[in-house]
């Protein structure tokens, strides 16, 4: 990290934990929206003639009558304009399996628990079943939706790398209660809350835990738990749902351009980058190196000496509760000097003499595995 993260000092964990499964008594339902859409790849069986069709099929429609079939417009939602419905397609679509093209349906990709993310990954299968297979895009807001029988004060959401078995109460990368802050996760208290949404998002209220934002691409699980009392809490994992961060889309490194704006600088002079890249994300930054220790070529590059948002050219954001810039720019140029505290760095201020390089990174949580960094070095001295 290249700063303190600020842990909520609300969550308790207890030194000998306890963790359940959920009641089989309680209903509850949680939906990750899928910040992504698309029309389904896959071809269907029309229910109406039987016939085999695909949604280019529905686009070419001239007077517009088969998104109205049921099922149709879960499947198409672009050329149906019904992106904002997150729903699964009703219909049996064509799937590539392993050695075999088969007719599946979205009730066959979630009706194994620990085949879901497998079948997921199958192609145009995510596109197809937005409900069972969610998908968020880099940086985008995780907006969770909820319902719930038996809701109570002490239930929150926390969001754990799918990678591992959730563990309620330890580990948790993001965490909110039901009324989708962290404050009252202990007195004063959230009201039960039987439906409703949260937004796990970079501007206030603070969502952070051990991870912050915005998460690297990949699979992650959020879950509602209840904890049993504020002093030595038993943890509940009521319900989970699987949902996955999206990669960075292809082109976007190799788009992307960072660069110092002086061959050199003398001793304590502010160091000016410039930056152009395709798409803004919250969060990007800009750090120094030695130019032995980051470059193109490096699978990740480490921890710099000193760093600035690209958006908010400073390293303590544009919020109050937390360090996170909201704001994004897809060019311009910051500063890098003394004004923001060494302690938030790995090196004193001002660099000694040598020779650097800058790289920007998209990524706010290790590993920092995509950045470009500037082909050209700069010297102090």
């Amino acid at each position: 990290m290249r700063y303190f993260l600020l842990l909520s000092a609300t969550i308790v964990l207890a030194t000998d934990l306890l963790v359940s499964v959920h009641s089989e008594s309680t209903t509850a339902e949680l939906t990750v929206e899928s910040s992504s859409c698309s029309d389904s790849p896959l071809s269907f069986i029309n229910p109406e003639t039987a016939e085999v069709n695909d949604c280019e099929w529905v686009d070419n429609d001239p007077e517009e009558r088969w998104c109205a079939i049921s099922g149709v417009a879960a499947h198409c939602p672009v050329t149906c304009g019904t992106c904002d419905s997150y729903l699964d397609s009703t219909l049996s679509f064509k799937v590539q399996l392993k050695n075999r093209r088969a007719w599946k349906d979205c009730d066959w990709v979630g009706q194994n628990e620990d085949k879901i993310r497998a079948r997921c990954a199958e192609r145009g299968v995510s596109e197809t079943c937005r409900s069972t297979c969610p998908e968020v895009n880099f940086s985008s807001d995780i907006v969770v939706s909820f319902t719930n029988d038996a809701p109570s004060s002490k239930q929150y959401l926390a969001i754990y790398d799918a990678t591992e078995a959730p563990v309620p109460g330890y580990g948790e990368l993001f965490i909110t209660n039901m009324c989708g802050n962290q404050y009252a996760l202990g007195p004063p208290i959230c009201p039960p809350q039987s439906s409703g949404s949260v937004t796990f998002a970079a501007p206030d209220p603070s969502v952070e835990n051990y991870a912050e934002w915005a998460l690297n691409p990949g699979y992650y699980t959020v879950c509602q738990v209840e904890f049993s009392s504020y002093t030595a809490p038993d943890y509940t994992a009521i319900v989970c749902k699987n949902f996955l961060i999206k990669k960075l889309r292809g082109g976007t490194l190799s788009s992307s351009v960072v660069a110092s704006s002086q061959s050199s600088y003398a001793y304590d002079e502010s160091i000016s980058v410039s930056f152009s890249v395709p798409i803004a994300t919250q969060n990007a930054w800009i750090g120094v190196y030695r130019s032995d220790e980051a470059d193109n070529s490096m699978r990740a590059i480490p921890e710099p000496m000193g760093w600035v948002y690209t958006a908010c050219n400073n390293v303590f954001g544009d919020q109050s509760e937390t360090h996170n810039c909201a704001a994004t720019a897809t060019s311009g140029t910051v500063d890098i000097d003394g004004r923001f505290g060494s302690a938030w760095w790995q090196e004193y201020w001002p660099f000694p003499d040598g020779t650097y390089r800058v790289c920007l990174s998209y990524y706010n949580n290790e590993p920092y595995k995509k950045f470009v960094c500037s082909e050209d070095t700069f010297a102090i001295n």
